[in-house]
């Protein structure tokens, strides 16, 4: 799914009276992280391969494609879904205490 974006990040943030110059992604960076995003490549490679914080990929991200899919970056289980099934009927219906006595 290609999205297209078109906003401006602000030029400057007034915080309790003072103002605060805040960085502007240029336009290339912008459609870099775009891409990439659209190749399904993760946040943090992105970062690190634009050069820019995780938190500046996600919130461009979510500009410019706010129905994206999350990836979903967990390791993979150690116990199958049988070990698993497994060691839950062990501990219900065979009385042990807790899954490494299975």
């Amino acid at each position: 799914m290609r999205c297209f974006s078109t906003f401006t990040l602000p030029f400057l943030l007034v915080v309790s009276s003072k103002i605060i110059k805040v960085k502007t992604v240029s336009d290339v960076k912008r459609n870099d992280v775009i891409s990439l995003l659209d190749s399904g490549r993760t946040v943090s490679k992105i970062a690190r391969r634009v050069d820019i914080s995780q938190a500046t990929v996600c919130r461009i991200g979510k500009k410019a494609c706010p129905n994206r899919e999350n990836l979903k970056g967990d390791r993979p289980s150690k116990l199958t879904t049988v070990d698993t099934r497994y060691c839950v009927h062990k501990i219900t219906k065979g009385g042990l205490d807790n899954a490494v006595q299975a």
